[in-house]
Protein backbone atom coordinates (compact mmCIF):
# COMPACT_ATOMS: atom_id res chain seq x y z
CA UNK A 1 0.00 0.00 0.00
CA UNK A 2 2.69 2.51 0.73
CA UNK A 3 4.55 1.92 -1.93
CA UNK A 4 1.65 2.35 -4.18
CA UNK A 5 0.99 5.40 -2.52
CA UNK A 6 5.11 6.39 -3.43
CA UNK A 7 4.66 6.08 -6.84
CA UNK A 8 1.53 8.05 -7.00
CA UNK A 9 3.16 10.74 -5.52
CA UNK A 10 5.95 10.54 -8.22
CA UNK A 11 3.76 10.09 -10.93
CA UNK A 12 2.18 13.66 -9.54
CA UNK A 13 5.31 15.11 -9.01
CA UNK A 14 6.52 14.10 -12.91
CA UNK A 15 3.13 14.96 -14.18
CA UNK A 16 3.21 18.31 -12.54
CA UNK A 17 6.93 18.88 -13.59
CA UNK A 18 5.67 18.44 -17.25
CA UNK A 19 2.40 20.58 -17.18
CA UNK A 20 4.18 23.47 -15.36
CA UNK A 21 4.27 26.11 -17.91
CA UNK A 22 1.26 24.95 -19.86
CA UNK A 23 -0.88 27.56 -18.10
CA UNK A 24 1.50 30.55 -18.81
CA UNK A 25 2.13 29.48 -22.72
CA UNK A 26 -1.95 29.29 -22.93
CA UNK A 27 -2.17 32.71 -20.95
CA UNK A 28 0.32 33.98 -23.47
CA UNK A 29 -1.34 32.92 -26.92
CA UNK A 30 -4.46 34.30 -25.57
CA UNK A 31 -3.07 38.12 -25.58
CA UNK A 32 -4.80 39.77 -28.63
CA UNK A 33 -1.40 40.91 -29.39
CA UNK A 34 2.07 40.36 -27.83
CA UNK A 35 2.82 41.90 -24.48
CA UNK A 36 6.13 43.52 -22.64
CA UNK A 37 4.64 46.02 -19.81
CA UNK A 38 1.66 46.01 -17.80
CA UNK A 39 -1.59 47.60 -19.09
CA UNK A 40 -3.23 50.60 -17.63
CA UNK A 41 -5.39 49.54 -14.79
CA UNK A 42 -8.80 51.98 -13.55
CA UNK A 43 -8.36 53.46 -10.02
CA UNK A 44 -10.12 52.83 -6.93
CA UNK A 45 -13.45 54.17 -5.97
CA UNK A 46 -11.14 56.86 -4.12
CA UNK A 47 -7.22 57.68 -3.78
CA UNK A 48 -5.64 56.35 -0.66
CA UNK A 49 -3.52 58.55 1.40
CA UNK A 50 -0.64 56.43 2.36
CA UNK A 51 2.76 56.78 1.16
CA UNK A 52 4.44 53.87 1.18
CA UNK A 53 2.22 50.25 -0.58
CA UNK A 54 3.48 47.01 0.65
CA UNK A 55 2.00 43.94 -1.66
CA UNK A 56 2.31 41.05 0.05
CA UNK A 57 2.95 37.70 -1.76
CA UNK A 58 2.24 34.15 0.27
CA UNK A 59 4.65 31.28 0.66
CA UNK A 60 3.86 27.92 -1.75
CA UNK A 61 1.18 26.55 0.87
CA UNK A 62 -1.67 29.16 -0.68
CA UNK A 63 -4.38 27.69 -2.91
CA UNK A 64 -5.78 31.11 -3.52
CA UNK A 65 -5.10 34.47 -3.31
CA UNK A 66 -6.96 34.53 0.50
CA UNK A 67 -3.82 34.59 2.84
CA UNK A 68 -3.29 31.19 4.42
CA UNK A 69 -4.83 31.13 7.77
CA UNK A 70 -0.79 30.48 9.19
CA UNK A 71 0.10 33.52 7.72
CA UNK A 72 -2.90 35.71 8.82
CA UNK A 73 -1.48 37.02 12.65
CA UNK A 74 1.80 38.07 10.78
CA UNK A 75 -0.05 40.21 8.52
CA UNK A 76 -2.44 41.02 11.29
CA UNK A 77 1.03 42.26 13.49
CA UNK A 78 2.63 44.28 10.57
CA UNK A 79 -0.97 46.09 9.62
CA UNK A 80 -0.82 47.42 13.20
CA UNK A 81 2.53 48.61 13.06
CA UNK A 82 1.95 50.05 9.83
CA UNK A 83 -0.73 52.10 10.83
CA UNK A 84 -1.86 55.15 8.41
CA UNK A 85 1.80 54.91 6.91
CA UNK A 86 1.40 52.12 4.32
CA UNK A 87 -1.15 50.35 2.63
CA UNK A 88 -1.02 46.75 3.20
CA UNK A 89 -2.15 45.08 -0.25
CA UNK A 90 -3.53 41.65 -0.36
CA UNK A 91 -5.10 39.36 -3.07
CA UNK A 92 -3.23 38.53 -5.86
CA UNK A 93 -2.45 34.44 -5.76
CA UNK A 94 1.46 34.59 -7.00
CA UNK A 95 0.66 30.99 -8.73
CA UNK A 96 -1.19 31.45 -11.39
CA UNK A 97 -0.88 33.93 -14.54
CA UNK A 98 -4.69 33.86 -14.42
CA UNK A 99 -5.03 34.90 -10.58
CA UNK A 100 -7.14 32.07 -10.05
CA UNK A 101 -7.21 29.10 -6.98
CA UNK A 102 -6.42 26.23 -7.22
CA UNK A 103 -10.04 24.69 -6.50
CA UNK A 104 -11.22 27.84 -8.30
CA UNK A 105 -12.14 28.27 -12.30
CA UNK A 106 -9.58 26.99 -14.13
CA UNK A 107 -8.15 23.85 -16.22
CA UNK A 108 -7.65 21.28 -13.56
CA UNK A 109 -9.56 22.75 -10.59
CA UNK A 110 -11.68 19.54 -10.64
CA UNK A 111 -8.45 17.59 -9.90
CA UNK A 112 -7.90 20.16 -6.74
CA UNK A 113 -11.22 19.70 -5.96
CA UNK A 114 -11.04 15.81 -5.90
CA UNK A 115 -7.84 16.24 -3.71
CA UNK A 116 -9.68 18.16 -1.39
CA UNK A 117 -12.35 15.37 -1.18
CA UNK A 118 -9.89 12.73 -0.85
CA UNK A 119 -7.77 14.46 1.82
CA UNK A 120 -7.43 12.73 5.34
CA UNK A 121 -5.01 12.98 8.37
CA UNK A 122 -3.79 9.47 7.83
CA UNK A 123 -2.20 10.58 4.69
CA UNK A 124 -2.11 14.37 4.35
CA UNK A 125 -0.99 14.36 0.42
CA UNK A 126 -3.16 17.76 -0.10
CA UNK A 127 -0.46 19.93 1.48
CA UNK A 128 2.57 17.96 -0.69
CA UNK A 129 0.33 18.19 -3.94
CA UNK A 130 0.02 21.66 -3.29
CA UNK A 131 3.35 22.87 -1.99
CA UNK A 132 4.66 20.78 -5.09
CA UNK A 133 2.57 22.67 -8.03
CA UNK A 134 3.45 26.09 -6.27
CA UNK A 135 7.33 25.01 -6.18
CA UNK A 136 7.09 24.62 -9.79
CA UNK A 137 5.24 27.84 -10.43
CA UNK A 138 8.31 29.31 -8.94
CA UNK A 139 10.83 27.79 -11.34
CA UNK A 140 8.65 28.84 -14.09
CA UNK A 141 9.00 32.60 -12.75
CA UNK A 142 12.72 32.09 -12.65
CA UNK A 143 12.97 30.08 -15.95
CA UNK A 144 14.24 32.68 -19.08
CA UNK A 145 11.85 31.19 -21.13
CA UNK A 146 8.78 30.91 -19.58
CA UNK A 147 9.48 33.32 -16.87
CA UNK A 148 9.26 36.46 -18.49
CA UNK A 149 5.34 35.77 -19.66
CA UNK A 150 4.44 34.22 -16.07
CA UNK A 151 6.25 37.29 -14.15
CA UNK A 152 4.42 40.11 -16.33
CA UNK A 153 1.02 38.42 -15.64
CA UNK A 154 1.98 38.47 -12.19
CA UNK A 155 3.12 42.16 -12.48
CA UNK A 156 -0.46 42.82 -13.92
CA UNK A 157 -2.49 41.61 -10.93
CA UNK A 158 0.07 43.43 -8.37
CA UNK A 159 -0.72 46.27 -10.61
CA UNK A 160 -4.57 45.81 -10.45
CA UNK A 161 -4.81 45.19 -7.02
CA UNK A 162 -2.72 48.01 -6.53
CA UNK A 163 -4.65 50.68 -8.51
CA UNK A 164 -8.01 49.33 -6.99
CA UNK A 165 -6.84 50.20 -3.53
CA UNK A 166 -6.30 53.93 -4.53
CA UNK A 167 -2.23 53.69 -5.82
CA UNK A 168 -1.89 57.06 -7.89
CA UNK A 169 0.70 56.32 -11.50
CA UNK A 170 3.21 58.93 -11.45
CA UNK A 171 2.61 59.78 -7.31
CA UNK A 172 6.29 58.36 -6.95
CA UNK A 173 4.76 56.34 -3.79
CA UNK A 174 7.42 53.68 -3.30
CA UNK A 175 5.56 49.90 -3.14
CA UNK A 176 7.47 47.29 -1.07
CA UNK A 177 7.34 43.48 -2.66
CA UNK A 178 7.35 41.09 0.44
CA UNK A 179 7.10 37.80 -0.71
CA UNK A 180 7.39 34.76 1.88
CA UNK A 181 8.58 31.98 0.35
CA UNK A 182 8.45 31.11 -3.09
CA UNK A 183 6.52 34.19 -3.08
CA UNK A 184 9.51 36.20 -2.95
CA UNK A 185 10.65 35.13 -6.01
CA UNK A 186 7.62 36.30 -7.64
CA UNK A 187 7.89 39.20 -6.42
CA UNK A 188 11.40 39.73 -7.80
CA UNK A 189 10.04 38.71 -10.61
CA UNK A 190 7.32 41.33 -11.01
CA UNK A 191 9.37 43.91 -9.89
CA UNK A 192 10.60 44.67 -13.31
CA UNK A 193 7.24 45.30 -15.08
CA UNK A 194 6.48 47.87 -12.24
CA UNK A 195 9.26 50.03 -12.28
CA UNK A 196 8.55 50.33 -16.14
CA UNK A 197 5.33 51.95 -15.41
CA UNK A 198 7.40 54.18 -12.87
CA UNK A 199 6.80 52.72 -9.79
CA UNK A 200 9.66 52.50 -7.55
CA UNK A 201 10.26 49.20 -6.35
CA UNK A 202 11.97 48.19 -3.13
CA UNK A 203 11.97 44.46 -1.48
CA UNK A 204 11.30 42.35 1.03
CA UNK A 205 12.13 38.39 1.01
CA UNK A 206 11.05 36.24 4.05
CA UNK A 207 13.09 33.10 3.90
CA UNK A 208 12.88 33.34 0.19
CA UNK A 209 13.96 31.48 -2.65
CA UNK A 210 15.36 33.53 -5.07
CA UNK A 211 17.41 32.99 -8.67
CA UNK A 212 19.50 35.88 -10.44
CA UNK A 213 16.11 37.60 -11.76
CA UNK A 214 16.44 40.94 -14.13
CA UNK A 215 13.96 42.20 -12.19
CA UNK A 216 17.32 42.84 -9.39
CA UNK A 217 18.26 45.28 -12.05
CA UNK A 218 15.12 47.81 -11.39
CA UNK A 219 14.67 47.07 -7.48
CA UNK A 220 16.17 50.02 -5.26
CA UNK A 221 16.86 47.63 -2.52
CA UNK A 222 15.74 44.38 -1.30
CA UNK A 223 16.09 43.11 2.38
CA UNK A 224 16.54 39.36 3.02
CA UNK A 225 15.11 38.27 6.24
CA UNK A 226 16.47 34.59 7.47
CA UNK A 227 16.20 32.49 10.05
CA UNK A 228 19.33 31.50 11.64
CA UNK A 229 17.64 27.76 11.62
CA UNK A 230 15.94 28.06 8.13
CA UNK A 231 17.82 26.43 5.42
CA UNK A 232 15.34 26.80 2.60
CA UNK A 233 16.47 29.81 1.51
CA UNK A 234 19.64 28.60 0.71
CA UNK A 235 18.70 26.55 -2.09
CA UNK A 236 18.90 29.62 -4.36
CA UNK A 237 22.36 29.54 -4.31
CA UNK A 238 22.53 26.28 -4.99
CA UNK A 239 20.13 25.52 -8.09
CA UNK A 240 20.42 29.22 -9.73
CA UNK A 241 23.94 29.53 -11.24
CA UNK A 242 23.80 32.69 -12.10
CA UNK A 243 24.01 33.02 -8.33
CA UNK A 244 27.09 31.63 -7.92
CA UNK A 245 29.99 33.95 -7.33
CA UNK A 246 32.43 33.73 -10.24
CA UNK A 247 29.14 34.99 -12.28
CA UNK A 248 29.79 38.51 -11.24
CA UNK A 249 28.10 40.30 -13.79
CA UNK A 250 24.25 38.33 -13.33
CA UNK A 251 21.98 40.66 -11.70
CA UNK A 252 22.06 38.89 -8.01
CA UNK A 253 25.67 39.43 -8.02
CA UNK A 254 25.44 43.12 -9.67
CA UNK A 255 23.14 44.19 -7.25
CA UNK A 256 24.43 42.51 -4.17
CA UNK A 257 27.76 44.33 -5.49
CA UNK A 258 26.21 47.90 -5.55
CA UNK A 259 25.22 47.23 -2.26
CA UNK A 260 20.90 47.03 -3.25
CA UNK A 261 21.18 43.50 -0.97
CA UNK A 262 20.73 43.49 2.42
CA UNK A 263 21.28 40.02 4.56
CA UNK A 264 19.19 40.08 8.17
CA UNK A 265 19.45 37.16 10.62
CA UNK A 266 16.59 36.96 12.95
CA UNK A 267 15.93 34.19 15.78
CA UNK A 268 16.47 30.50 15.63
CA UNK A 269 13.58 30.10 13.29
CA UNK A 270 12.93 27.74 10.81
CA UNK A 271 10.78 27.42 7.34
CA UNK A 272 8.30 24.88 8.05
CA UNK A 273 9.07 23.12 11.71
CA UNK A 274 8.39 25.11 14.93
CA UNK A 275 9.31 27.23 15.83
CA UNK A 276 8.65 29.44 12.41
CA UNK A 277 8.89 32.74 11.25
CA UNK A 278 4.89 32.72 12.04
CA UNK A 279 4.99 30.96 15.64
CA UNK A 280 3.00 32.40 18.48
CA UNK A 281 4.27 31.04 21.17
CA UNK A 282 6.49 32.70 23.03
CA UNK A 283 10.01 31.10 23.49
CA UNK A 284 12.56 29.99 26.77
CA UNK A 285 13.74 33.17 26.16
CA UNK A 286 10.32 34.93 26.03
CA UNK A 287 10.21 35.98 22.80
CA UNK A 288 7.55 35.71 20.34
CA UNK A 289 8.84 34.66 16.72
CA UNK A 290 5.95 36.45 14.90
CA UNK A 291 6.68 39.45 16.69
CA UNK A 292 10.73 39.45 15.88
CA UNK A 293 8.88 38.33 12.37
CA UNK A 294 7.16 41.31 11.84
CA UNK A 295 10.04 43.74 13.58
CA UNK A 296 12.41 42.40 11.43
CA UNK A 297 10.18 43.63 8.41
CA UNK A 298 9.17 46.64 9.88
CA UNK A 299 12.79 47.69 10.79
CA UNK A 300 14.59 48.47 7.01
CA UNK A 301 11.38 49.87 5.97
CA UNK A 302 11.63 52.67 9.15
CA UNK A 303 15.63 53.00 8.49
CA UNK A 304 14.98 54.03 4.88
CA UNK A 305 12.62 56.29 5.72
CA UNK A 306 9.64 55.08 3.87
CA UNK A 307 7.09 54.75 7.01
CA UNK A 308 7.69 55.65 10.14
CA UNK A 309 8.26 53.61 13.58
CA UNK A 310 5.16 52.47 15.33
CA UNK A 311 4.95 50.28 18.34
CA UNK A 312 2.30 47.48 18.01
CA UNK A 313 -0.53 48.70 19.68
CA UNK A 314 -1.57 46.98 23.33
CA UNK A 315 -4.08 44.19 23.38
CA UNK A 316 -3.51 43.77 19.07
CA UNK A 317 -2.35 40.57 19.78
CA UNK A 318 -4.04 37.11 19.08
CA UNK A 319 -3.98 34.53 21.61
CA UNK A 320 -0.66 32.21 21.64
CA UNK A 321 -1.49 28.82 19.48
CA UNK A 322 0.58 26.34 17.58
CA UNK A 323 0.26 23.15 15.53
CA UNK A 324 -1.11 24.23 12.01
CA UNK A 325 -0.21 28.51 12.83
CA UNK A 326 2.69 26.81 12.28
CA UNK A 327 2.90 25.45 8.49
CA UNK A 328 4.34 27.38 5.13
Amino acid sequence: MIAQVVVGVLVLILLLLITAPLETLTWWAAQEEPRTRVNAAPTGPKESQGSCWIVYMSGIGAVSGSSPKPEKPLLERLRARLGDDAVLVEGVYPYSVLDHGLTENRDGSWFWRQMERLQNRRFPVLPWAINAYNILQVLVSADRRYGPMFNLALASHVWRQLREAGYRQGSGDPVVLLGWSGGAQICVGAAWYLADVGVPVYMLSLGGVLSSDPGLDRIKHLWHIQGTRDRVPYVGQIVFPARWPWFAESSFNRARREGRITRHEIGPWRHAKSPTYLSRRPQEDGLVPVDDTVNALVDPLVREGLIQRRELPSGSDPEPSEGPSDQT
